[in-house]
């Protein structure tokens, strides 16, 4: 009788154990353009969008700043999910890059906020809700990852920091624009040591 009661705590003990290691499962940095669909689709709607507006970012990362404009950070996400469900082991980059909006115009009723990330001053960037000024900055990430075949973090994101807090204090000048502020710091992650 005592070994049963033993073995039934310790069956109670595992199961909020196994949990507990689903809910922290959430990795700390990603190659976004090497998730495939399935993964993409476990993760929480927070760190999807932030992966969603990297990767938009990441997609401008050769228009000139001047030439960017405004684009809808963060938006088309429920179009990227529909377009990963049929094909579970596509990678999402393509998803994101075939229906998700960057360069082009949003939907009707999107419900993220249209803004230009390279052209928004901190003003207006401190005004914003923190959703919206976490996924700003993560745009800008992914917008400052130059081409560089050297760097195998090229398409590397932290999703452990919290990017709006950094943008905060590097925003002492509020007429400044937030690009400006923060272009040399933004990234993430760093590129890998040189050989």
């Amino acid at each position: 009788m005592i070994l049963d009661l033993g073995t039934r705590w310790k069956g109670l003990l595992i199961l909020p154990c196994a949990w507990l290691s689903l809910a922290a499962g959430a990795p700390s940095q990603v190659d976004a353009t090497k998730l495939t669909c399935a993964q993409f689709a476990e993760l929480g709607q927070s760190v999807q969008r932030r992966i969603l507006s990297f990767l938009q970012g990441y997609e401008h990362r050769e228009v000139p700043e001047a030439k960017v404009g405004s684009v809808p950070i963060g938006a088309g996400l429920a179009r990227v999910l529909d377009a990963c469900r049929a094909e579970p082991s596509e990678i999402v980059w393509k998803k994101v890059h075939a229906v998700a909006p960057g360069r082009h115009a949003v939907a009707r009723g999107e419900a993220r906020v249209t803004r230009p990330p390279t052209e928004i001053t901190c003003k207006v960037f401190l005004k914003l809700d923190r959703d919206d000024q976490r996924l700003t900055v993560t745009w800008l990430d992914g917008y400052s990852r130059k081409p560089d075949p050297s760097d195998a973090n090229q398409s590397v994101v932290a999703l452990d920091r919290d990017p709006e807090v950094f943008a905060q204090s590097a925003c002492g000048k509020r007429k400044q624009r937030l690009w400006w502020a923060i272009q040399g710091s933004v990234r993430s992650v760093d590129p890998p040591p040189a050989n």
